[in-house]
């Protein structure tokens, strides 16, 4: 009866139209290289806050089902991944393209997504009842040692250094203490500022982080320019296509490539899908473990299961199929910790568990009591979107791969300003704004100098859950709450996370707790050393304030501010000690300058808008980005700017009726309102 209930849901007020907007709105992203799931996700935040929570949910879930659907299409036609869910797909998607099999790759890429997605979704249906009856027998004591390990699985993948991630995690769960206590109602560290007594907001928060650091590199990045097409022989023992070879070969010489043909070959390797699937909802379900980790994991399952895998990284259509039916599969497998024990598996995840405490629903046990209909409209909705995604790639990829013709520069204009008009919807005021620049800048130095970002994100969004669980244990157990058995094993599970990396650290530099001594330049180093001295001195002064809270205030941020500091004076010893054996490079400082610039005219914007208005401030804000980014202030610049600010006053003044503030020469933005009343 659940799940006929969130089926109605899903059909009712408007939440069917908002999961087919977010369909498209995730396919469209997906297809961009270098923009990802993170960014669209915080992007979708602000949109959504205005909506009904069913609404809003369908939505967020469309656009997560077919993200990693879309991304095939510059993989298979450019070798450039869309996301790193598709860097398994280019190995033989790639090859196929240049052979004239484009549209064998895609059509096998989409029947295999779809399949996957769905898949996931049905084993997530399976899984909720099952932990719904195991909920009972865990304890408080026990979620919060879920909530740790759920950190030390996204510390463990996230970045060069162990160290690092903690650091970063505990950052973000000290920076969710911000605002006022919720056990004791006392102000923490709101520096007598009325814009933090409800803590900081996590919209701006999320695009900061997140957004601003993949426009920056989406502004460095160059043209993509597609290869000629190079004979050669079909690799794959299946395949049924005759190849010509000869010079001048193209997908035209190739007789019957079609997105039917690759269907077909999906079809036919029927068992690979399966797999697949089954190891992306298997591993979507631990969380920490990426799609960038999931999707090799099932491309290498399938070359050694294949009995003739020769053709594997030439072009054959079998490794399309194994990473494209996993990676879309794993979103039903992120989604179960998420809803029944409210921990992400996984950095998008994070974000949906953001948009359910937007609207006021807190995933985990008393999720599965209170809204099962709607947990069961994420899995009605999840299955729907992969099978629309894949039926729209289908019947428009031609269209849908037009996006890739557009300039970098002017889709960062576009999605810089759609990033200040959403940061503005958090609180309606001009302080998220602000708070979005600085994060972003801050974001952009981490993301420069190798410092994990996902589990800040994390921290952020599991700090007020850990803070709660921490009280409950400590008010009803003591400290004996880390001696229950259950704890006990939960805990070491979490420390062996941590410290298997450490222990294989010769063979995987990439994740040591030293952050690769020797391996980064003599910059980075000093950078890596400034940064963290800056930080400890920071959680330091946080610390001192912390000390004269009552007990039930100060526990959790005293505790975890020890634990940075620790991690941060780590970080400092092994980057000075980098600082001697590292060589002098500069490649770490590459796109810097137009890093600093899209900051800047972001800070513009906002001095901009404080004179003139948010609205008109967009005439400013877009061609003096795109002149910055390299552009020339050409019609078409301009036909950007005015359709651009048309769009802003329809969706962000018309639709949602966001409170404008009142800037110093109100007129422009006075003019604005009478033509729309």
């Amino acid at each position: 009866m659940d799940a006929l209930a969130g089926l109605a849901l899903l059909f009712d007020e408007g939440a069917f139209l908002s999961l087919v907007g977010g369909v498209f709105y995730g396919l469209m992203v997906g297809i961009i290289p270098g923009l990802g799931s993170g960014m669209a996700l915080a992007l979708l935040l602000p949109l959504t806050m205005t909506m009904e929570p069913s609404t809003a949910l369908a939505a967020i879930v469309g656009l997560m089902a077919v993200n990693t659907t879309s991304d095939t299409i510059p993989a298979v036609v450019f070798g450039v991944p869309g996301s790193a869910g598709a860097a398994a797909t280019v190995m033989d998607g790639h090859p196929m393209s240049k052979q004239g099999r484009t549209k064998e790759a895609l059509g096998a890429a989409y029947a295999a997504s779809a399949i996957g997605g769905v898949f996931g979704a049905i084993l997530l249906g399976i899984g909720i009842p099952i932990i719904g009856q195991l909920i009972p027998l865990i304890g408080t004591p026990e979620l919060l040692a879920v909530c740790i390990l759920g950190i030390s699985f996204a510390t463990a993948v996230s970045g060069r250094s162990v160290a690092k991630g903690l650091a970063s995690a505990c950052i973000g769960i000290l920076l969710s203490f911000i605002g006022i206590s919720t056990q004791t109602a006392e102000m923490r560290w709101t520096f007598d500022t009325t814009y933090l007594w409800d803590g900081l907001p996590i919209v701006p928060l999320a695009l900061g982080i997140f957004a601003i650091p993949a426009l920056i590199d989406f502004a460095n990045r160059p043209p993509l320019t597609k290869p000629e097409s190079t004979a050669a022989p079909s690799p794959d023992a299946d395949a049924e296509a005759p190849v010509l070879r000869g010079e001048g070969a193209d997908a035209a010489a190739i007789e019957g490539d079609s997105l039917l043909r690759g269907v077909r070959a999906a079809m036919r390797h029927w068992l690979i899908v399966l797999r697949s699937s089954w190891i992306g909802t298997a591993l979507g379900a631990v969380p920490g473990v990426g799609v960038s980790v999931i999707d090799w994991i099932a491309y290498g399952m399938a070359v050694r299961s294949a009995r003739n895998a020769d053709g594997f990284g030439r072009g054959d259509v079998r490794g399309v199929i194994a990473p494209e039916a996993s990676n879309n599969a794993k979103d039903g497998g992120s989604l179960l910790p998420t809803l029944t024990l409210g921990i992400p598996g996984s950095l998008g995840m994070a974000l949906v568990l953001g948009a359910f405490m937007i609207h006021g629903i807190a995933p985990g046990p008393d999720m599965i009591e209170q809204h099962l209909d709607i947990i069961y409209m994420l899995v009605w909705g999840l299955m729907i979107a992969n099978i629309i995604g894949a039926g729209i790639c289908l019947a428009f990829t031609p269209q849908l791969s037009r996006v890739l013709d557009i300039p970098p520069k002017y889709l960062v204009a576009v999605l810089l300003t759609m990033v200040l008009m959403g940061a503005f919807q958090g609180t309606q005021s001009l302080e998220d704004v602000w708070l979005l620049i600085v994060l972003g800048g801050v974001a952009y130095v981490m993301k420069t100098i190798d410092w994990p970002r996902p589990p800040l994100i994390l921290g952020f969004v599991l700090g007020e859950i850990i803070e709660r669980y921490l009280f409950i244990s400590l008010q009803i157990y003591d400290w004996g709450w880390l001696l229950r058995p259950g704890v006990i094993i939960i805990l070491a599970m979490a420390a062996f996370v941590l410290i298997r990396p450490l222990a294989s650290g010769r063979g995987r530099p990439s994740v040591s707790f030293e952050g690769a001594v020797g391996e980064q330049s003599r910059g980075m180093a000093i950078a890596n050393l400034v940064f963290a001295v800056v930080a400890m001195i920071l959680v330091a002064i946080a610390l001192g304030e912390a000390s004269g809270w009552s007990s039930g205030a100060r526990t959790g941020p005293v505790v975890i501010s020890w634990l940075t500091l620790v991690l941060l004076a780590g970080v400092a010893v092994t980057s000075a000690l980098a600082i001697g054996k590292a060589p002098r490079t500069t490649e770490w400082r590459s796109g810097v300058g137009n890093g600093l610039s899209v900051l800047a005219i972001m800070a513009g914007y906002v001095l901009v808008a404080g004179v003139v208005g948010m609205l008109p401030a967009v005439l400013f804000f877009v061609p003096v980005a795109y002149l910055l980014l390299g552009g020339r202030l050409d019609w078409r610049a301009l036909v950007l700017t005015l359709a651009l600010f048309i769009f802003a006053v329809i969706v962000f003044d018309w639709l949602l009726a966001l409170p404008w503030p009142k800037p110093m020469l109100p007129g422009f933005q006075e003019f604005i309102f009478d033509i729309g009343r």
